[in-house]
């Protein structure tokens, strides 16, 4: 359910949950070959492809500014699923990001996606 204000964490929640949605039953065996490198490009490609979290992403950026945003959008998915920072992506594919921080995954990484993500314990 939309919030009535939108928030970061909702954006970004909602932008993890469209990468994860693509991933069938059968796939969650394989999660642990897939590269988190570059997931907060990810989420900001989600965010731009998907009209209603774009609108409220600008408008929180319009209020609080981007970098602001980006900076905390980038640290919500490092803290949400349990990530290491382990270097700079200096050549994202979003349009709303000019760098990120690229990611290895924490000790609790799995347990958060198939939990939160996609339902399962």
């Amino acid at each position: 359910m939309r919030p009535l204000k939108p928030t970061l964490e909702y954006i970004t929640e909602s932008a993890l949950s469209n990468i994860f949605a693509n991933i069938k039953e059968a796939d969650i065996k394989d999660l642990a070959n897939v590269d988190f490198t570059d997931i907060t490009d990810a989420v900001f490609l989600a965010i731009e492809r998907d009209q209603e979290l774009e609108q409220m992403y600008r408008k929180i950026v319009a209020v609080r500014g981007v970098n602001s945003v980006n900076i905390s959008i980038g640290k919500f998915i490092r803290a949400d699923l349990d990530l290491t920072n382990i270097g700079r992506g200096t050549s994202p594919e979003s349009r709303l990001i000019g760098s990120y921080e690229k990611h290895g995954l924490g000790s609790r990484t799995m347990q958060i996606i198939k939990r939160k993500y996609l339902g399962k314990s």
